[in-house]
């Protein structure tokens, strides 16, 4: 029997992602997506003023429930009933929806991080130049929406960029952001 493959921080993850967290044995841990799948714009977090049940994790491991949460909230009837989302809904799409429709190498279970894994991608791989995150224009502050919901109006970003590494933010939801995909393997 062949011995499970072990994963090291900046590796290739299952998927072709950049692992930047492994377990403590190294056979399991999480990857993001490449630079080259990242939308060439900025998107909204989601609707102000709505509150998303189940959507306020921050610790590694709440990222993928928080991005389902949104997922499983945001329905038709939901948005029907408050016309502005509704209208928002059609024309914009959220962070949440980008890694919903996601596919990389027949991976679909991409999720948006929660703000601790941002940090863990900001620590493991940004302040390692790996990730690509220096490739963009270095005058413009460049954020990242974290799947963390800090109240019905804001939610967390991660500053990934030369003039403001790293740092951490509460952003109105409707704001403009980017969005790097993560997944477990």
């Amino acid at each position: 029997m062949a011995e499970p493959k072990k994963y090291k921080l900046g590796d290739s993850g299952e998927a072709g992602g950049l692992v930047f967290y492994v377990t403590p044995n190294g056979q399991h841990g999480m990857e993001v997506a490449p630079s080259e799948t990242e939308m060439p714009a900025s998107v909204p977090w989601g609707c102000m003023g709505l509150n998303v049940p189940n959507s306020m994790g921050t610790d590694i491991g709440t990222g993928i429930t928080n991005t389902k949460s949104n997922e499983n909230f945001n329905t038709d009837t939901l948005w029907l009933d408050n016309l502005g989302c509704y209208l928002f809904r059609i024309y914009m799409p959220k962070a949440w929806q980008l890694t919903q429709q996601f596919i990389m190498n027949t991976f679909g279970d991409w999720y948006v991080p929660s703000k601790d894994e941002m940090e863990l991608i900001y620590s493991n791989l940004f302040l390692q130049r790996r990730g690509d995150f220096y490739f963009y224009d270095k005058s413009k502050p460049r954020c990242y929406w974290t799947s963390s919901m800090t109240d019905t109006t804001h939610a967390w970003v991660q500053y990934l960029d030369a003039l403001t590494p790293g740092a951490v933010a509460m952003k109105q939801k409707s704001d403009l952001c980017y969005v790097r995909a993560v997944r477990n393997f």
